[in-house]
């Protein structure tokens, strides 16, 4: 249940996810089974573990346990009390199917992807249990030819016409 919550959302709400798992209100001790369960995957999968202060209907503040991914943006409050309130997010300054640049496009590319591989370094395969770890690994060999044969693709093109950047990034490694 929580996979399947964050891999459509870089940050959820736990009792929202229960809430909607469920469809309807969660009982006290549901809401209570749910939170040491948000733990126990935790502590098992790569995500980051959120309390945070949410408004209570003007009787004060309640503490809202989050799940988030590692690579999620988690700095900004306003958009974690909305999602622990369950309101819809903010509209953001840019809002659309995105630009039809092909430049820019790529650079956001190179820029997620860079981001993710630097996350890797952060993570621990040994936290993951096995099941969890082969499904990664088949997911992420699964991407990597595309990703392979466009790095090929852009190299013949920057090699065409002269461009050959010394020290870029490269997809493969070489092998030990």
């Amino acid at each position: 249940m929580f996979d399947d919550a964050l891999r459509s959302a870089d940050v959820i709400a736990v009792w929202a996810v229960v809430e909607r798992f469920l469809g309807r209100s969660a009982t006290t001790a549901e809401l209570s089974a749910s939170r040491r369960a948000a733990n126990r995957y935790a502590a098992i999968s790569n995500v980051q573990v959120l309390h945070v202060a949410a408004p209570l209907g003007g009787r004060g503040d309640r503490t809202v346990l989050m799940l988030a991914r590692a690579d999620a943006e988690t700095g900004d409050t306003d958009q974690l009390r909305d999602i622990a309130v369950a309101r819809p997010p903010r509209r953001r300054t840019h809002q659309g199917r995105g630009t039809r640049n092909v430049a820019q496009r790529v650079e956001t590319l190179t820029a997620t992807l860079t981001k993710l591989a630097r996350t890797t370094h952060v993570l621990s395969a040994g936290q993951l249990e096995p099941n969890h770890a082969a499904a990664l690994a088949a997911d992420i060999a699964a991407a990597l030819p595309d990703l392979v044969e466009f790095q090929r693709r852009l190299r013949l093109r920057g090699n065409l016409h002269g461009a050959n950047p010394t020290g870029s990034p490269s997809f493969t490694r070489a092998r030990p």
